[in-house]
């Protein structure tokens, strides 16, 4: 059965095949006759020691919801107590042990089940006192029904106190079945629920099972968020296991300490660790692609994405050089193409990301999202014409899957910029139209969005003498100052300026010119407000209306002063305006600041 296979993997080091196998059956690709709860069940405590701690808790959410109603399954309802008490959850633990304590006298032949939930319980119990609720009651374990099991008691019995009378009962029964047998195998299968219980208890002598018991906590304590105790639990299980001789595992559990010391703030001790990894021969080439990967994200968190770019491409040399499946290939291609685009080499990335697609697309995992990541890194790389092919594919894939219209509006976005920049003029503007007025428009969560496009929209009409640019400015600029965004508002009145300049209307021009130059000084950006001056110096030079115009370009010149390509040219044409006038001293003062 496929969930033996999976906890045999997890057991050996074969995380990958493990991950794939539990995920067929969380996602329901059960054979015929095989039950996904009890499938589902015996994968819990392997995955969470393959470090697979989201198939771990989608498994025993899917494991208990089908076995929950069925007393038969006491045995799988034992099962996700451990679970929970193993990752820090002691109050699921208790809800289900309150829940399910009828069943344990549901059936009175099946000797096998009651040890096992008796001991599971037990475990859930022994995890609520030592969260500090020893003495809180176990609601109905004072039920009539229960004598029988537990014997007399007045009123319910407290977590520590019926903890320990299940585990004597366990013990009872376990003594039974090894008396029987002629074995003592019973007794020491009820070493791994204990957990903690039975890591205190043994001795120097079993390195091992001590390493196995550490491992399985420093899972747990990971999962719960204790990240200190993960450390410290995964650091003395690394240990043993490399006094035993066990290199993979040990490995594994370093791996694990690393991920937990990022996670408690400590990049600098998770980054050495995980080079000491590297350093390894010894270190497998499966558990180095993750470890290479876990590196490449801790330079990438430092923002030194160089770096993170080289430690993700070798993760995807070797990914692709022992055979891994395509989907670890692509998540190390994505992951390299991402650092690439976040170090400004987006040509880097369009490859890493043509490559992450295709190895999703090989084994049916959706690609959309990197298609679009690569459209993006192909438009910033100057590869306009590829990025509109591209970009037309995800938007029309979007479209057809029903995709949520704020995300299709931002392919759209994109799309136009490369439309834009493949001189597609026309059809840029169509693309913006579709975007900003057509997916969001109405759209509260998206009026950034939508305000950006009328914009954009309202310059291409502007740009063609379209009448409706007049109309889009004005909902831009209605959108920005209902929302209080001051330098967008600035922004679209410089548009407004330069609209009614050509139009011919010279006052109009002028005043909306300074008032944008107001609000982007209001904004914080002097830069633009200079160059919203500097507008209306040149229309006002136009117009013959030279002295109104120096007092602009002197204006546009003290905002400049940080920018020096703006200042430069209002020096040079406040220069030629003021020789113009006959004041040539002032000319000449203006122009030292312009380049010999």
């Amino acid at each position: 059965m496929r969930s033996q296979f999976a906890g045999f993997f997890a057991e050996t080091g074969r995380e990958d095949d493990a991950i794939r196998l539990v995920q067929e059956m969380i996602d329901g690709g059960f054979s015929c006759g095989e039950e996904p709860e009890h499938a589902l069940a015996r994968t819990l405590l392997p995955s969470l020691r393959a470090g697979m701690l989201d198939q771990a808790r989608a498994a025993h959410l899917r494991s208990y919801r089908l076995a929950k109603d069925n007393p038969a399954n006491l045995a799988i309802i034992a099962d996700n107590v451990v679970f929970c008490a193993v990752t820090g959850n002691e109050a699921r633990a208790l809800a289900l042990v309150e829940k399910h304590l009828p069943w344990l006298v549901h059936d009175g032949l099946d000797a096998a089940a009651h040890e096992t939930a008796l001991a599971s319980f037990a475990v859930g119990l022994d995890a609520v006192a030592a969260a500090g609720h020893p003495d809180t009651p176990v609601r109905g374990s004072d039920a009539e029904e229960l004598v029988t099991l537990f014997g007399s008691h007045e009123g319910a019995w407290t977590a520590s106190a019926l903890a320990s009378r299940a585990w004597a009962l366990a013990d009872t029964i376990a003594a039974a079945f090894d008396v029987r047998n002629g074995t003592d195998a019973h007794r020491l299968a009820l070493a791994l629920p204990r957990v903690q219980h039975e890591l205190d208890a043994l001795g120097d002598g079993h390195p091992l099972e001590r390493a196995d018991l550490l491992s399985t906590l420093a899972i747990g304590r990971m999962w719960a968020g204790a990240h200190a105790d993960a450390v410290e639990r995964a650091r003395a299980a690394a240990a043993l296991f490399a006094g035993a001789g066990d290199t993979r595992r040990a490995h594994g559990m370093r791996l694990l300490e690393a991920d937990a010391l990022s996670a408690d703030e400590d990049p600098t001790g998770a980054s050495g660790l995980l080079d000491t990894l590297l350093g390894d021969p010894d270190l497998e080439d499966r558990r180095r692609v993750r470890v290479l990967a876990t590196r490449a994200r801790l330079h990438g968190v430092a923002e030194a994405f160089a770096a993170g770019a080289a430690a993700a491409d070798e993760a995807a040399r070797v990914a692709v050089s022992i055979g891994v499946d395509d989907a670890m290939v692509s998540e190390m291609f994505l992951l390299a193409a991402m650092l690439h685009e976040d170090d400004g080499q987006p040509a880097g990335a369009v490859s890493r990301y043509r490559v992450a697609a295709e190895r999703r697309d090989a084994v049916g995992l959706p690609s959309v999202d990197v298609r679009f990541r690569q459209g993006r890194a192909m438009l910033a790389a100057g590869y306009a014409a590829e990025a509109v092919d591209t970009l037309n594919d995800v938007l029309r894939e979007a479209s057809e899957s029903g995709v949520e219209p704020g995300s299709r509006a931002l392919t759209a976005v994109l799309l136009a910029q490369a439309l834009h920049a493949a001189e597609e003029y026309g059809n840029a503007v169509g693309a913006w139209a579709y975007a900003a007025v057509g997916l969001v428009r109405g759209n509260e969560d998206e009026v950034g969005l939508l305000a950006d496009g009328l914009h954009v929209l309202a310059q291409a009409h502007q740009q063609r003498g379209d009448e409706e640019a007049v109309t889009l400015i004005d909902e831009a600029l209605e959108l920005g100052r209902r929302h209080e965004a001051t330098w967008f508002v600035a922004d679209v009145l410089d548009t407004r300026a330069r609209l009614l300049v050509g139009q011919g209307r010279t006052d109009a021009a002028v005043a909306t010119a300074l008032q944008a130059a107001d609000t982007f000084a209001d904004a914080g950006d002097p830069a633009s407000a200079g160059a919203s001056e500097l507008l209306a110096a040149r229309v006002l030079r136009e117009a013959e209306r030279a002295d109104d115009a120096v007092a602009l370009y002197r204006a546009a010149f003290e905002h400049a002063s940080d920018a020096d390509p703006l200042r430069q040219a209002v020096a040079l044409e406040l220069g030629d305006l003021l020789e113009a006038l006959g004041r040539h001293g002032e000319a000449a003062d203006v122009r030292t600041v312009l380049p010999a």
